[in-house]
């Protein structure tokens, strides 16, 4: 949790310089690194830890540019109904395929 809270802060100042989606593009891709690794660590507990910690950091970052990705493609009169079935899909999402 210290590490989605440091990557909350970290992607949400690079969010505000790169924009929601060149941000998005970093998190996944560091994600799909981070997910590699944990393929691949073979035992080794630091790598294990490093991807681990790495996952949580990247979390975040979905978690603080959708809302504001959900504003600006939908606009801000729905934004709570539109957010909701943004998270909602998100969730479905992390029970079918965790």
């Amino acid at each position: 949790s210290i590490f989605n809270s440091i990557g909350r802060l970290f992607w949400g100042g690079l969010t505000d310089k790169l924009g929601g989606y060149n941000t998005l593009v970093i998190v996944y891709l560091f994600t799909c690194v981070c997910m590699l690794l944990l393929l691949f660590f073979n035992g080794n507990t630091s790598v294990f830890y490093f991807s681990a910690l790495g996952v949580g950091f990247a979390y975040a970052g979905i978690l603080v540019i959708f809302p504001g990705l959900t504003s600006q493609n939908f606009g801000m009169r729905n934004q709570g109904l539109n957010y909701g079935f943004m998270y909602f899909g998100f969730a479905v999402g992390a029970v079918i395929a965790p």
